[in-house]
């Protein structure tokens, strides 16, 4: 069994069937990524090593989204963290749902300026 990569941002898969990652893994990892932009907490930081390869092996390792997250974000994360990786959006995808939150981001600003 040869793992690569840092624990806590692995794809389950990386741990279960490492000889047929994709992509889909890197998606993965990006939902850490932006779990831990919107917390500023250092993912399964209480969790030990071989406790933590265990439930991200087994399915059963979540970083929780807090309430306060707006949706589209929480669906960004969540779509990250799609448990069969074919299921996960794509590089792509996801780029276009980025890019749909920026958008969406910067009418409300400009609406907002224009009413000052």
């Amino acid at each position: 069994h040869d793992l690569r990569g840092t624990l806590p941002y692995m794809a389950p898969e990386m741990i279960t069937d490492h000889k047929h990652v994709t992509e889909a893994a890197d998606v993965w990892s990006l939902g850490v990524v932006f779990w831990e932009l919107l917390t500023q907490q250092q993912p399964y930081a209480d969790i030990a090593p071989a406790q933590l390869l265990g439930a991200l092996g087994s399915g059963t390792a979540r970083l929780p989204i807090p309430e306060w997250c707006e949706p589209e974000w929480r669906a960004v994360m969540e779509g990250c963290w799609v448990e069969d990786p074919s299921q996960r959006p794509t590089c792509r995808q996801l780029a276009l749902q980025l890019q749909r939150i920026r958008d969406t981001a910067a009418r409300l600003h400009n609406q907002q300026q224009s009413q000052l």
